[in-house]
């Protein structure tokens, strides 16, 4: 995912081969403050950049993202447990390269499949495809 303004868009998704799964999203938009990827974008953005991201929200919401934005930075990734749509759960970490760029990827599944006891090892997963993207697109750029 990218940000753009203060929407997350879907550059590319894989979809698995499960009858129950959440599907190709590729081209669409989701408020940034409300999806996984997302959040973990806006998570690492700083103080002008998240402000102008948020700025279309009223205060008391704009106030809630930042204080729930300081536990996605604490806890390295953000979970969208169907802020987005009834029956999704999603996991997002951020992917940062040269000059602040950043991206965002998730693992999205049907909430029927969540389960708390196995984040932190999709988390770690997660993390571990992101330095792999930060290394692709480092040495495409150098």
């Amino acid at each position: 995912m990218v940000l753009t303004g203060s929407e997350a868009r879907f550059v590319l998704t894989v979809e698995c081969d499960q009858l129950l799964r959440v599907g190709d999203r590729t081209g669409k938009s989701l408020p940034a403050h409300v999806s996984s990827g997302g959040k973990a974008m806006l998570s690492v953005l700083d103080d002008d950049a998240l402000g102008e991201a948020l700025a279309d929200l009223e205060p008391a919401e704009r106030a809630r993202v930042r204080r729930a934005l300081r536990a996605v930075r604490q806890n390295g990734f953000a979970i969208n447990n169907e802020l987005t749509e009834a029956g999704l759960t999603a996991i997002g970490v951020p992917v940062s390269w040269a000059d602040g760029m950043t991206a965002g990827i998730s693992l999205a599944m049907p909430t029927a499949r969540f389960s708390r006891d196995r984040v932190s090892g999709w988390v770690q997963e997660l993390h571990g495809c992101a330095r792999a993207i930060e290394k692709a697109l480092s040495a495409a750029t150098a």
